[in-house]
């Protein structure tokens, strides 16, 4: 019983990913095999009527001009799918549950996917100038550019650590 549901989920999850292309190649095959089914039964036509013998030759012709018809319409369809974002992991619902765990409060990120301002301090012109904000989701954003501009790395254990230092200076001066 376990197999099953392995199998069926990983079926699922392989279809959810690449519906689009499964889809597009299904069409594609559907419609080569119907080409070939309609002139498969035109040639038993042509045989068993006797007339017709002429033409053979031409409905080859056609066949094949269908064949590369569907062969072009499908390979333009397949791009424009595989184009639109549809292949990876964005189609699977479960992962946007994990989306924001993991992240304390005073490492918030706006929604430009750079950091607050509190947290980043100024870059120089030159950084600024090479490494311009681009809109978020472009090919080209460096997810690290923000850690490259601060001053010092410092971990959340380095600010806990900070925070119970300035809470013992408090209480000792006061």
């Amino acid at each position: 019983m376990f197999q099953q549901v392995v199998r069926w989920t990983f079926i699922i999850t392989i279809w959810k990913k690449y519906k689009g292309q499964l889809l597009t190649i299904i069409g594609y095959l559907a419609s080569l095999w119907l080409v070939s089914m309609v002139h498969d039964d035109y040639l038993e036509y042509v045989s068993a009527a006797g007339e017709g013998n002429q033409t053979v030759g031409a409905s080859f012709a056609a066949k094949w001009l269908a064949y590369i018809v569907f062969t072009v319409i499908f390979y333009w369809v397949f791009q424009r799918v595989s184009k639109s974002g549809e292949v990876g992991h964005q189609g699977l619902g479960f992962l946007s549950k994990f989306r924001g765990l993991g992240r304390s409060n005073n490492k918030e990120q706006s929604g430009t996917g750079v950091w607050d301002d509190k947290q980043k301090p100024e870059a120089s012109a030159a950084q600024q100038q090479s490494n311009p904000e681009q809109p978020k989701g472009s090919p080209n954003k460096d997810p690290f550019a923000n850690i490259r501009n601060k001053e010092t790395l410092r971990s959340e254990a380095d600010l806990i650590f900070e925070l119970k230092g300035e809470k013992r200076n408090t209480k000792k001066g006061a």
